[in-house]
């Protein structure tokens, strides 16, 4: 008897239980119908389904849901219709937002392919010529996009786009980075069979194939004679650190240190990468780091008047004087010598209230000897 007793109030607040589940969930619902009633005033299972999905995606920032994309101006088979390439444009150009304009003009780029470039960028010189809007702000990604879906035609026909610099750089690095031993194989060509045209190759087609191939780059790299060696670093090193990290160049480093190459071209090479590493130097809080690396690499290509040292404290203390004070700390500990000339091209460089938070930090940590040169 004692179990029945049990097993009906189980069972009953089961049921209170569930009711409450079931009215919580009607609650629910019913407010979620009401916020999303369609002007028709009819709501659909597909629409809700869609809006779901849309809210999600705007939620953590993804990209238009598959009904939003359809509907877009910058979907392939809207570009297709009459009028539909200047739709595309107005689409990207009448958007002043500038987060959302670089989103749409991120969905015209997925749109274009190698039956409609050409129309594209008539509409761009159309819309350009007519309303004043200009597109160069987007040129580099549409030519390197069309370089991606048709680059050799593309070189050899021509975009019709007049441009501050050579397109056909921007049109290589595109298509390096799809078909990188087609568009290597043909920029050499090209610049053998036309020495009055050539492309600058070694920024283009070697950066855009270090971009998606860095070993092949690199294996290429190691084979080229001297000359060319030192035209291809350059984009080789700019690239390889965006397609890896600076720790990658490092290694590449350490082998051409050891390799027979000329004193002059390892220097170079050294002083390539030390543009990235000043880069570092201003933007982030690594002074051991930096400091090692001029230890290790730097110090042996540095001029007498230590300008790449000089230059790395000046950039770390653009935005924080403290910084810069713990890279001369850094590299006081290592032993570089820096002289008074040295320090007093660092403290002019220095905006008057950088150099009190150079000299602070210095007093703080038992270098008052370095602290009085940031004194005014």
């Amino acid at each position: 008897m004692p179990c029945l007793v049990n097993v009906k109030n189980d069972i009953y607040c089961g049921m209170n239980r569930g009711l409450m589940v079931v009215l919580s969930c009607v609650l629910i619902f019913a407010g979620y119908f009401a916020g999303r009633i369609s002007k028709s005033g009819v709501v659909t299972t597909a629409a809700i389904s869609d809006d779901v999905e849309d809210s999600r995606r705007t939620h953590r920032g993804r990209k238009l849901s598959k009904r939003e994309y359809r509907e877009s101006p910058a979907h392939p088979s809207n570009l297709r219709k009459e009028g539909g390439i200047e739709a595309g444009m107005a689409y990207v150009l009448d958007e002043n937002d500038p987060v959302q304009r670089t989103l749409k003009i991120h969905q015209l780029l997925e749109s274009i392919n190698a039956d409609n470039w050409q129309e594209l960028v008539e509409g761009m010189i159309r819309s350009n010529g007519e309303t004043g809007r200009n597109a160069d702000y987007h040129l580099r990604a549409i030519l390197i996009r069309i370089g991606q879906v048709d680059g050799q035609r593309a070189l050899e026909e021509g975009v019709g786009i007049k441009t501050g610099k050579d397109a056909r750089g921007e049109l290589l690095y595109g298509w390096a980075m799809k078909d990188p031993h087609g568009a290597w194989a043909w920029a050499k060509r090209f610049n053998e069979e036309n020495p009055d045209r050539k492309i600058g190759i070694y920024g283009s087609a070697f950066g855009g194939l270090t971009r998606t191939n860095p070993e092949m780059a690199t294996r290429l790299l190691q084979e080229m004679p001297d000359e060319e060696w030192s035209m291809a670093i350059g984009g080789y090193i700019r690239n390889l650190i965006r397609s890896e990290t600076l720790d990658r160049t490092d290694e590449w480093l350490e082998d051409v240190m050891a390799s027979e190459r000329p004193e002059a071209l390892k220097r170079s090479a050294i002083w390539t990468i030390s543009k990235t590493v000043g880069q570092t130097a201003r933007n982030l809080r690594a002074p051991e780091k930096i400091a090692q690396w001029y230890d290790d690499f730097g110090q042996a290509a540095d001029s007498e008047d230590r300008r790449m040292a000089v230059d790395f404290i000046h950039k770390s203390g653009q935005r924080d004087g403290a910084n810069a004070a713990q890279l001369l700390d850094q590299f006081s500990k290592r032993s570089l010598i820096l002289d008074e000339n040295h320090l007093i091209q660092i403290r002019e460089r220095m905006p008057k209230e950088r150099r009190a938070e150079a000299h602070e930090w210095l007093v703080n940590n038992g270098q008052a000897d370095l602290a009085t040169w940031f004194t005014e």
